[in-house]
């Protein structure tokens, strides 16, 4: 298989010139909540710090200042996750790291992870292999579409040839002080789309019974995944079914 780093030169370059946070510059940081990293680790995971004024743009859970209409509320959460309270095991090469306190920001396509003075920092993506988290795993792929190329999915199923992923989005809606539109506020919504992949680049896949029986090579395979699938009522439009199903024929 191709690498994707071999592929993507260019990106190699810019991973280089990514500025690094030093842990003594960080006022009060503590690295005892990245379990196993060194000093020297634990600089080389992050990128910069957080900008605080992304929080606070609209895409976020606070008010934000609209410069057209004035204050309007923002609804909705740009984090994957409902907390940070979340267990994780970081992938870099053959070492895994164990964090506590992590979550996803899908408005910049970044894992961040709070400082003990409340500090936001963001992972160097191009440090981190893959990322479990709460025993779900992201793993990093380049995706033409996106705008940064360099994106963390979700992975439903990788194995045994068949790839499906999930990549998350969020779609904002701004709001409206017009009373005809019934948008008082500002929202973003939470969306994602399904992959599979070829080497380490996301291809679009829309999740059914065709796109996913296609991915069996076996026809014994796959006459065993539509009967399992019928006899316990599965749908193949379910990621949840689907990953059962797969489960199920190849163990």
């Amino acid at each position: 298989m191709k690498s994707l780093f071999k592929k993507k030169s260019l990106l190699f370059f810019m991973a280089l010139v990514t500025p690094i946070v030093i842990l003594a510059q960080i006022p009060n940081a503590d690295p005892s909540n990245l379990v196993g990293a060194t000093t020297s680790d634990f600089n080389s995971l992050f990128g910069s710090q957080y900008d605080i004024s992304k929080i606070n743009s609209f895409g976020s859970v606070t008010n934000v200042e609209n410069l057209k209409y004035g204050d309007m509320q923002t609804k909705g959460e740009k984090f994957l996750f409902e907390d940070w309270d979340n267990n994780a095991m970081l992938f870099v090469g053959e070492k895994v790291y164990r964090l506590s306190n992590i979550n996803y920001d899908i408005k910049v396509g970044h894992f961040i992870t709070q400082m003990e003075n409340d500090s936001l920092f963001i992972f160097n993506k191009y440090s981190v292999d893959s990322i479990s988290v709460n025993n779900k795993m992201f793993k990093k792929f380049y995706d033409p579409a996106s705008k940064d190329k360099i994106v963390f999915a979700e992975v439903i199923y990788d194995a045994n040839g068949v790839r499906i992923l999930k990549n998350h989005y969020i779609k904002e809606v701004e709001g409206s002080p017009n009373p005809m539109i019934n948008r008082p506020t500002n929202q973003i919504k939470k969306r994602s789309k399904y992959y599979t992949a070829i080497d380490d680049t996301l291809e679009p896949f829309n999740l059914n019974k065709r796109n996913v029986l296609k991915q069996i090579e076996d026809p014994s395979l796959t006459e065993q995944a539509v009967m399992f699938a019928k006899e316990n009522r599965l749908s193949f439009s379910s990621e949840e079914d689907v990953e059962q199903i797969l489960i199920s024929i190849y163990n």
